[in-house]
């Protein structure tokens, strides 16, 4: 068994040999690549960082004590060098203590990123794009204030929209705070992290345009059950990943009981006649319509009910801001039926404190940025309070 050092960007790796086969370990420490000898022979030579070097000399001496001892594995070679005992010790430049030792930032991103979960296609294009926009050699002590800045400066070049960066730094944050949590690292910069975002362009349908959806005669089986989903939400204020799994079974005594997907909350809705008639219609359980083809469809079908009305949308790109007016078919998603649903509730009185018992918002200021009223209707709604007779 030998072993070397080497440089992976600007993390510090061990390198083992063993009958053939190569370990390689990251030691949790990172040097300025402009310290770092890659061709030189002994430890001295190679890093130039006294700071570093003591502590990859201790990670040599305890791999030099292994491979004399023999009778142990790689594995167990690589992993007291770099812990100690019981794992316990580690490089005062590197995580305390802990299993979190010695796992890097991109490792630890990319481990996140593949994790089975909903948002996995998200996370894992969120790595690619900060790789694509940074580059691989950083670790964690490197994600401070100035690579934040560098890096919201390049996706705005890129020109993708204020919120679609915002979510890119959402995403930063979360890995940075973890692995801060897990002792993979010491840097509190990403507290400072401020994620951009602005007030989305999105519409809700009004009560008229419900009800011309509900009355529309569809021969097409998936243009039909897209629209019955959909009515679904605007009926119940769920999102599309609980309205999308509502069942008979839901309901008990006129109230449709469900536990939130996103949030495991508990919450309680009035069963309308139309959400009964279209589970009744549909077997007994909400049409299985996939969120994709409902967003493609629900657009033709809003069509065919003549939603034409003209709407504003703005979209950003890098920076800039640009204003037309569309036909709202265009605009409607599956989190349009959400939307309205909270809308109309609002709007007919239903405080908003209830709404929010539905919506799940935690804050008023939330649940008004949420919801679509436009100032006539806001006036209109003023006009019947005494104040104004």
């Amino acid at each position: 068994m030998t072993h070397t050092f080497n440089l992976n960007g600007r993390a510090v790796r061990l390198i083992v040999s063993h009958e053939g086969k190569k370990y390689k370990k990251a030691t949790g420490l990172t040097i300025d690549p402009s310290l770092w000898n890659q061709k030189a022979r002994s430890l001295r030579a190679k890093c130039k960082d006294a700071k570093v070097y003591e502590r990859l000399r201790l990670i040599d001496l305890r791999m030099a004590e292994k491979e004399a001892d023999g009778g142990v594995s790689p594995e167990e070679a690589i992993n007291y060098a770099i812990h100690g005992e019981n794992a316990a010790e580690s490089p005062e430049n590197g995580p305390e203590k802990g299993k979190g030792a010695g796992v890097s930032f991109y490792e630890y991103f990319d481990e996140w990123a593949n994790r089975d979960t909903p948002q996995k296609r998200q996370r894992r294009n969120t790595l690619k794009l900060i790789r694509e926009c940074m580059g691989d050699s950083w670790d964690w002590a490197d994600i401070d204030t100035a690579f934040f800045f560098r890096l919201v400066q390049k996706l705005k070049a890129r020109e993708y929209s204020v919120n679609y960066i915002g979510s890119i730094a959402k995403k930063l944050k979360t890995v940075m705070s973890e692995g801060y949590k897990l002792k993979y690292h010491a840097n509190t910069d990403f507290h400072q992290f401020s994620a951009p975002m602005e007030e989305a362009s999105t519409v809700y349908l009004t009560q008229d345009e419900v009800d011309r959806l509900w009355g529309l005669t569809l021969m097409d089986e998936t243009e039909r059950r897209s629209r019955d989903l959909f009515l679904l939400g605007c009926y119940t204020a769920m999102r599309f990943s609980d309205y999308s799994r509502l069942t008979l079974d839901n309901i008990r005594d006129g109230m449709i009981y469900f536990t939130q997907k996103k949030t495991a909350g508990r919450v309680v809705v009035p069963a309308s006649p139309r959400v009964l008639a279209i589970l009744k219609r549909n077997g007994g359980e909400a049409p299985k319509v996939g969120q994709e083809v409902l967003n493609r469809t629900i657009k033709a079908v809003c069509f065919k009910a003549r939603i034409f009305d003209k709407v504003e949308v703005t979209k950003s790109k890098g920076g800039r801001h640009e204003t037309r007016l569309v036909e709202k078919y265009t605009q409607v998603s599956s989190h349009t039926a959400r939307r309205t649903a909270a809308t109309l509730l609002y709007q007919s009185g239903v405080p908003a404190s209830a709404v929010m018992q539905l919506t799940g918002h935690k804050t008023e200021s939330d649940f008004y940025k949420y919801i679509r009223t436009t100032r006539e209707e806001n006036a209109r709604r003023l006009a019947d309070n005494p104040f104004f007779k």
